[in-house]
């Protein structure tokens, strides 16, 4: 049997899995056997984008928030500290402070905020003024 003692670690057929960043033990039983295993779980490091796609009519505007998920799980605005790429920028701009723009345009792309070695894609469409 296997068990954990911290409600942040899952165990299934020896398989283990987190629910969040934290640390704990696992505990292997066989018959008269047992064995015990440190255990640490962090965050991924990553970018979230809110909103993680946008669709919108030409001449319209949008503010992104783009937040940083460290290891230890907190939250970081890093909106105004992002480099933003765009895949076709006669459709969209956006400026430092992750404002949106799109031209008269109507089209697909894609908008890339890049942070300290991770990226975030969101998805842009820009629709006719009757949508």
């Amino acid at each position: 049997s296997w068990s954990s003692n911290v409600d942040v670690l899952n165990v299934q057929s020896g398989l283990v899995s987190a629910s969040g960043s934290g640390s704990g033990q696992i505990k292997a039983v066989l018959g008269a056997l047992s064995a015990v295993a440190d255990v640490v779980a962090r965050y991924k490091p990553q970018l979230v984008a809110e909103p993680n796609s946008i669709s919108m009519p030409v001449g319209f505007k949008i503010q992104l928030q783009v937040s940083h998920l460290a290891q230890d799980g907190t939250k970081t605005n890093v909106t105004e500290n992002c480099k933003y790429v765009i895949d076709e920028p006669l459709i969209v701009r956006v400026n430092g402070g992750g404002v949106v723009y799109s031209s008269n345009e109507t089209g697909s792309t894609k908008v890339q905020a890049q942070y300290s070695g991770l990226a975030v894609d969101i998805p842009v469409t820009v629709t006719g003024p009757d949508g």
